[in-house]
């Protein structure tokens, strides 16, 4: 990643034609990137040029209280999967638990699925694999006995 001014730009990621990557930019009027806030997603085809937001974490925390704790871009780089779990105000941290939806955003777009996809995955140990031609995914899902 590289810090200009206001910003830090994480490496992007290239997935079909298009690249993805995270930035953060200064949130307050101090000189230190404020650590709680969330970089968001952005995407472009030419990585020399700015790129189109895909998702806003930091606006989703602010809307719903909702964080995002993981995101899997499809290999064509059409479809976006990503997780959101309750932020727990008390103690500044999100719920560890079993509560993380997953949505599908499409990257041209910006809609998201009409339903959440899956309900009930462990934040911590969740992983997807896209199938080929973003039909669908493969999801890892543990189950806990109390």
């Amino acid at each position: 990643y590289f810090n200009n001014n206001n910003k830090i730009v994480y490496s992007p990621n290239q997935k079909g034609y298009n690249y993805f990557y995270y930035k953060r930019e200064k949130t307050n009027n101090n000189d230190v990137i404020d650590q709680i806030s969330q970089p968001s997603l952005y995407y472009t085809k030419n990585i020399r040029k700015e790129g189109k937001l895909l998702l806003d974490l930091n606006q989703l925390l602010i809307d719903s209280g909702y964080v995002v704790v993981g995101s899997w871009i499809s290999d064509d780089g059409l479809k976006l999967a990503y997780g959101v779990t309750k932020w727990i105000d008390n103690d500044s941290t999100f719920d560890n638990g079993y509560d993380m939806t997953i949505y599908v955003r499409d990257v041209f777009t910006g809609e998201d699925s009409a339903v959440d996809i899956v309900y009930g995955c462990h934040n911590d140990r969740t992983n997807i694999t896209w199938l080929e031609g973003h039909i669908g995914f493969f999801y890892t899902r543990y189950y806990y006995d109390n």
